[in-house]
């Protein structure tokens, strides 16, 4: 079970949480409070949670989440099969991607 978190935090807190938590699971590079933000609410669009929830989870009171509204790999390929095949195929009919 996740635990919620509905403490405010200061922004100062958050960059060194947010810092410390990409070094302990080994991501290099630099990344902010926005990327994971941005990060949620795209992988909850691609998992078809309605945008109402999404500005809950985010905190943006406007549909600026548009914004984050990204396709994933599996959709982009997804896509990609069904430009390139013939009128006749289906969604169901093109193969997933690869994991690498």
């Amino acid at each position: 079970m996740h635990r919620q978190w509905i403490a405010p935090v200061g922004q100062n807190t958050l960059a060194k949480t947010v810092k410390r938590m990409c070094t302990a699971v080994g991501f290099e590079g630099f990344y902010t409070n926005h990327s994971l933000s941005a990060t949620c609410a795209a992988r909850l669009h691609q998992n078809g949670v309605e945008d109402q929830l999404i500005r809950r989870r985010t905190g943006h009171k406007s549909n600026a989440i548009d914004n984050y509204k990204r396709t994933s790999n599996k959709q982009d390929a997804m896509i990609s099969c069904l430009v390139q095949g013939s009128r006749k195929r289906k969604l169901e009919t093109c193969e997933e991607p690869e994991s690498h």
